[in-house]
């Protein structure tokens, strides 16, 4: 993922989360205006379908709410939790965790169109009162954006991480992804020999 990609979301610019709705055309029922809510979620796996013995857990979820056709507001959550230390993420202690480069990536057709960079945050800690025992910890990452529209105008409102929505394009490409169910979905870990996947779904 670019660097810039990494600087707005450092600043906190963008927000990713996971969901993904259907599209849907407003209409009129009975005279009244239709409003209508589309939901999508996914669940992940590890891709040797051993995510209870990992205890990694990842979540997508995209609502869209429309109004008349329009749209009102597109909210996107992703949420990951990694068990520290761990078998892969091998992450040793929590300050490595928490300086991880943990992005999703998103395809279709077998064909990468959009990346987000997760914010990490830890959020449980546990003491081995054990003399040696280590500590242990679980770690997660957040993505989480909205959009807004206010008559023509719409807004975007970055609370966790960053996605770039057009990887053809050069430079980021800031917004919520297009995703379309179907699409393949995977957590990945930036190392020395690349981007390596831990845990993949499906919308």
């Amino acid at each position: 993922m670019p660097r810039s990609l990494r600087y707005f979301s450092l600043i906190g610019l963008i927000t990713c989360s996971v969901v993904l709705a259907s599209p849907a055309l407003g209409a009129r029922v009975n005279g009244k205006a239709d409003s209508r809510i589309n939901r999508l979620y996914a669940r992940f796996i590890a891709p040797d379908d051993n995510q209870s013995e990992t205890g990694v857990q990842g979540a997508v979820k995209r609502i869209t709410k429309l109004k008349n056709g329009r749209l009102r507001e597109d909210r996107l959550k992703i949420n990951l939790v990694v068990p520290v230390p761990g078998e892969f993420p091998a992450f040793k202690g929590i300050d490595e965790a928490l300086a991880a480069d943990v992005q999703i990536s998103f395809s279709r057709n077998k064909k990468p169109y959009a990346e987000c960079l997760l914010d990490a945050s830890e959020i449980h800690r546990e003491a081995n009162i054990e003399v040696g025992a280590r500590e242990t910890a679980e770690v997660s990452y957040h993505i989480e954006l909205v959009k807004r529209a206010r008559g023509p105008k719409t807004r975007l409102i970055a609370k966790h991480g960053a996605c770039d929505i057009n990887l053809e394009m050069e430079g980021v490409q800031t917004g919520i992804p297009n995703l379309e169910r179907g699409d393949r979905a995977s957590f990945t870990l930036e190392t020395e020999s690349g981007a390596e996947p831990f845990l993949v779904g499906e919308l």
